[in-house]
């Protein structure tokens, strides 16, 4: 089956975002999940209304979101067409998390990297990463550097990378 968020099918969404910022739209979005917003997370978001042109989402260990702190955030890249690169290493996220970020970046149509290091994500989480390795071929990096992924299955992943990239040049 195809990866999901089954939580996004409980909340509210934005149908329109004239008006709001990346930053509005977390907090928005922390609420309907019911997740309180980290300070570290809001001030790396830019505050400028109508304005959904970030590149990157770059959150390090500090900042420890966790599976359900994740889900707003998958939000601000769902409405930031042109975010390339997610880095979410040592956040505490799990199966579940990666599961939701999976079924975000399916249809994203830039996002390019995504860094799960350091992550208590297994084999369960791998499987899906693959299956979007294959289902989106803008997807050229998943860095899975210290994670309970086995070495098989990340090969498998990179596999597939390899050959999004080569299909990209």
């Amino acid at each position: 089956r195809p990866p999901e968020n089954e939580e996004r099918n409980t909340i509210t969404l934005l149908t329109d975002l004239y008006g709001h910022s990346c930053r509005s739209v977390y907090q928005y979005y922390c609420k309907q999940y019911d997740t309180k917003p980290k300070p570290q997370v809001r001030l790396a978001l830019p505050d400028t209304p109508n304005e959904f042109t970030m590149q990157e989402l770059l959150l390090d260990e500090t900042t420890l979101i966790g599976n359900k702190g994740l889900l707003p955030l998958l939000e601000v890249v769902r409405v930031n067409p042109g975010m390339r690169v997610l880095s979410v290493a040592g956040n505490g996220i799990k199966n579940t998390g990666v599961e939701a970020l999976v079924h975000m970046a399916l249809e994203h149509p830039s996002l390019a990297s995504i860094d799960l290091s350091d992550n208590r994500v297994t084999n369960a989480a791998g499987t899906v990463l693959n299956y979007l390795a294959q289902r989106n071929p803008r997807i050229t990096e998943i860095s899975l550097n210290n994670t309970r992924i086995d070495e098989q299955l990340k090969q498998h992943i990179e596999l597939r990378l390899k050959a999004n990239r080569e299909m990209r040049q």
